[in-house]
């Protein structure tokens, strides 16, 4: 019983037949573009930290062509290279009091890495190569 469950995790299945994934796909899909991709930013749980993010992010990033991506369950909002949101633009969209922690409780992901203080968190893409 436990070799069938190993089975069906190991391999893609598709119209009742088995297919091993190519080595050509999973290097087409991840490595070749991970090098072209340098959007960074939070994937949140949609409602109002969410929506508010959206606003700051434009706010706190005047410079920046801010992508947003609504997938009803989640937002994802990116950027190329660095994303930041500051309490100070979070607490004026939400028109409350605001802590940055309020932001990992609904973050689901991220793209790129990240950096939280008590003031602000920072989406960043670091090329080491």
């Amino acid at each position: 019983m436990l070799n069938f469950f190993k089975s069906l995790f190991s391999k893609n299945i598709t119209n009742e037949k088995i297919v091993q994934p190519t080595e050509e796909k999973v290097m087409s899909n991840n490595a070749v573009n991970a090098i072209d991709n340098n959007c960074v930013g939070p994937v949140m749980r949609a409602g109002d930290v969410a929506q508010a993010a959206i606003e700051a992010a434009e706010m706190d990033n005047p410079d920046k062509d801010i992508s947003v991506e609504d997938k009803v369950a989640y937002i994802r909002i990116s950027t190329d290279n660095e994303l930041i949101l500051t309490q100070k633009s979070m607490e004026e969209c939400l028109g409350r009091q605001f802590k940055m922690n309020e932001i990992e409780i609904n973050l689901a992901s991220f793209a790129g890495q990240i950096d939280v203080d008590s003031k602000r968190v920072r989406f960043y893409f670091n090329l080491t190569v």
